[in-house]
């Protein structure tokens, strides 16, 4: 062939290239079959798991265990609902009726108490972010309402508007300062993103500006982060 050295012939021979062709088949073979395979296994496992899964309960019920068993219900994270459950699954049978009421009277106030509360959603990075513990508390005074709303002209870039204008939470948690803007954005994605997609309708109110006594009705999402970092301070992510 002309080479001076097998080194020099390496990758150049006619034996080297049918070999490599053999390699190639091999290699398109284990993908297709792994393919078919995977394929094949996938088509089994969403026309029989259901099947795998009674049968295995009946194989339990063989054992002692009945069919009308329920899974254990997942723990709840709000001991308010937990509160409901016991109090509207409970027999009342044995109970008089003065205490029926009292029972009824409870419920409807937890009721009330889980009205203001709004759940955490955790989508990607938000997963590890920790919901800030909201705890019910009784009205206060009108005087110590209007103390406590007097909310100043101009707040920090990274304060949550949506928290200030909820008089629901206690003051400490209404006027926290975020460290990072990242945090303060993340923030009002994950606690606060249907009450600010609820300004796409053009008629929600500023909730700052209702507390203070003013009526100011942005036609948009974008008019209301414009007016919020014009007139409150807060910027919210572009």
């Amino acid at each position: 062939m002309g080479f001076h050295s097998v080194m020099a012939a390496r990758g150049k021979t006619l034996l080297y290239k049918e070999k490599m062709k053999v390699v190639s088949q091999l290699n398109h073979n284990k993908v297709y079959l792994h393919s078919k395979l995977i394929k094949r296994q996938r088509q089994w496992h969403f026309r029989h798991a259901d099947t795998e899964q009674f049968n295995q309960q009946l194989r339990n019920s063989a054992g002692g265990e009945s069919l009308d068993e329920c899974p254990a219900l997942p723990p709840l994270q709000i001991s308010e609902w937990r509160q409901v459950i016991k109090l509207t699954c409970t027999d009342t049978q044995e109970l008089t009726e003065d205490e029926q009421f009292a029972r009824q009277c409870a419920c409807i106030i937890i009721w009330f108490k889980l009205q203001r509360q709004k759940e955490v959603q955790c989508w990607g990075c938000h997963k590890k972010q920790q919901p800030s513990q909201r705890y019910f508390q009784p009205d206060p005074p009108l005087d110590t309402v209007r103390a406590k709303e007097s909310i100043p002209a101009k707040l920090g870039e990274k304060q949550c508007p949506f928290c200030i204008a909820d008089i629901s939470l206690p003051w400490g948690e209404r006027m926290k300062v975020r460290e990072r803007t990242n945090k303060f954005w993340n923030h009002i994605k994950s606690i606060h993103c249907e009450e600010l997609k609820a300004y796409s309708s053009g008629q929600k109110h500023c909730r700052i500006c209702k507390v203070q006594g003013i009526t100011f009705t942005a036609p948009s999402i974008m008019e209301f982060k414009s007016h919020t970092l014009s007139v409150h301070g807060p910027c919210l992510r572009p």
